[in-house]
């Protein structure tokens, strides 16, 4: 339960992880091979069950391996591609991302085109069948905010979200295309109304027929404009009648297709907003999640799909560089370890990535940043050392805390009541190292505050950068009376030991998280953050001791 293990140190010009000797101050929870091995389980099905078997043996034997597997089942069978449901306007740059994709990785893309709204009926009359694994529709707002896991807007909707993680690709602008000498004609909104200009408009299932509706209706326009538009299903057919200029002047479009067909567009001031955002949306229940996000991290690589995207004359965004497997260093303290472990091996397991934690210390994680080493994530055993590093890390998310506590023997026989018994003859105690540790740090204020600091740190017996530590020896020895430790590192030994609470409203430690401003792929570590903020991540902290309190940045 608590064998050693050696910690990476992140070499990140050397571009390589190497293995320090083994601490005894690091230690691992038997659960994670476990849970790699449930993950590969998962990913490969019935195929994978001796590979699990043999990789779950090394911690526990086959017995432990079979009680792991539980009441297992077979898993839908994994398909080698993916589908993806992309608006018809859209598809002209992902198709040759998905054909590049297919060449380079060797996963086939299957894409099925329509208008965006008619893409997101057929997926919600799917919704718990797998129908598929991709969905881009013309713009975001509203397609995917709507149907987004957590989203308001779906929350309000009253209708089951289906969307999970959301990639951006790209911008554009709604514009109005005209045919070739209607330009001079035309400088605003109300000259649109003249009877003499043939104006069409997307149908409102598409993206931009929504958008359309949405400016003129703001603009006090919209009855009167569509009274005499002419309505066609897609913005391709829409830029396509314009370029014939068939019973049509001018359309509503969005510029990025305007120019790919070589149409004169009218800077009109009503529609000088903010753009559109095309983005990838990872389906909950896809079929295939990992090629997903990883034909979605290919569309929005600068060096792969945003090529495509530029091309044909959008505006590009900031994706992440393209890496198949790409790697996230995430420095956390000690504590969190047993709240955010399965979390990560679930997230690794979805996005096909791998997560590099290092756990120890803050003090010392604190220590190896101001030495120069950057790590994509850090998470904090409490804010004041999240305080020392800040300036190096985007928003700070209070994530939840836990109190600290006096770990005691079974029954208490030296009936430790308060820190006060802690200064007693012939008390043995453990503290955490107050210069390595945030909890050492905490334990000294406290102890100075009741004036306790001398006594009890002269019945100091053993000191770590580590509360772990100081668990186990509490568990595995009879050297120390007691030990001041966090009641998160005191789920394992519920059973062994008692905990003695400390009355005292500095007795506290909250845990921050944030993404640091170099982070290698800030994208894909955000979506880490995102997963250990989600309902799923909140139970297992709770289930590990802690209290959840997102909600609050932290000051």
């Amino acid at each position: 339960m608590f064998a050693a293990l050696p910690e990476p140190t992140i070499d990140r010009s050397a571009a390589r992880v190497s293995l320090p000797p083994a601490s005894p101050l690091r230690a691992t929870s038997g659960r994670e091979p476990l849970l790699k091995a449930r993950a590969l389980f998962r990913r490969r099905g019935r195929g994978a069950l001796p590979l699990v078997l043999a990789s779950v043996a090394v911690v526990g034997g086959l017995a432990f391996a079979l009680f792991a597997l539980g009441n297992w089942h077979a898993p839908p069978e994994d398909r080698d591609g993916i589908i993806v449901y992309c608006a018809a306007g859209v598809r002209p740059a992902v198709a040759p991302v998905a054909e590049a994709f297919e060449k380079e990785l060797g996963t086939k893309v299957e894409i099925r085109s329509g208008s965006s709204g008619a893409l997101e009926a057929q997926i919600r009359a799917s919704v718990g069948l797998r129908p598929g694994d991709l969905y881009i529709p013309a713009a975001a707002d509203p397609f995917v905010e709507r149907n987004r896991l957590g989203s308001a807007v779906a929350a309000a909707s009253g209708k089951t979200p289906f969307l999970k993680e959301v990639l951006p690709l790209a911008r554009f602008r709604l514009v109005l295309a005209v045919t070739p000498g209607k330009e001079d004609r035309i400088s605003e909104f109300a000259d649109l109304a003249d009877q003499d200009v043939a104006v069409l408009i997307a149908n409102d299932e598409a993206a931009v027929g929504k958008k359309t509706k949405e400016v003129l209706t703001a603009a006090g326009v919209w009855d009167t404009i569509r009274g005499k538009a002419r309505q066609l299903q897609t913005v391709t057919e829409l830029a396509g009648a314009i370029k014939l200029g068939t019973n049509a002047d001018a359309g509503f479009m969005w510029d990025a297709t305007a120019r790919q067909f070589g149409l004169t567009i009218v800077e009109l001031p009503e529609l000088a907003g903010e753009p559109s955002t095309i983005s990838a949306a990872v389906l909950a229940d896809a079929a295939n999640p990992t090629g997903a996000l990883r034909f979605a991290r290919y569309l929005a690589a600068p060096d792969k799909g945003q090529a495509s995207f530029r091309e044909l004359h959008y505006e590009t965004v900031a994706g992440d560089p393209w890496a198949e497997v790409p790697e996230v260093v995430l420095y956390s303290g000690s504590v969190n370890r047993p709240a955010i472990a399965e979390t990560i091996v679930e997230f690794e397991a979805r996005e096909g990535c791998r997560v590099i934690p290092t756990y120890d210390g803050c003090g010392a994680l604190v220590a190896t940043m101001r030495a120069g080493q950057k790590p994509d994530a850090y998470f904090a055993c409490d804010i004041s050392f999240m305080a020392m590093v800040e300036d190096e890390f985007d928003e700070k998310l209070d994530l939840s805390n836990t109190e600290m506590v006096i770990l005691v023997r079974k029954g208490n026989p030296r009936n430790i009541r308060s820190l006060e018994d802690l200064a007693g003859d012939d008390m043995a105690v453990g503290l955490a190292d107050e210069k390595l540790s945030a909890l050492g740090r905490l334990t000294v204020n406290l102890l100075d505050e009741h004036g306790l600091r001398e006594p009890v740190v002269k019945n100091r017996k053993a000191s770590s950068p580590s509360a772990h530590y100081l668990v186990i020896q509490m568990a595995q020895s009879e050297k120390l009376d007691a030990a001041i430790v966090y009641r998160a590192n005191c789920a394992e030994v519920r059973e062994q030991l008692d905990i003695v609470a400390i009355d005292h409203p500095r007795a506290n430690a909250k845990q921050p998280f944030a993404v640091h401003h170099e982070a290698q792929y800030p994208q894909l570590t955000q979506r880490l953050r995102d997963a250990l903020t989600s309902e799923e991540s909140r139970a297992r902290f709770e289930n590990s001791g802690f209290r959840w309190n997102l909600g609050a940045n932290v000051e």
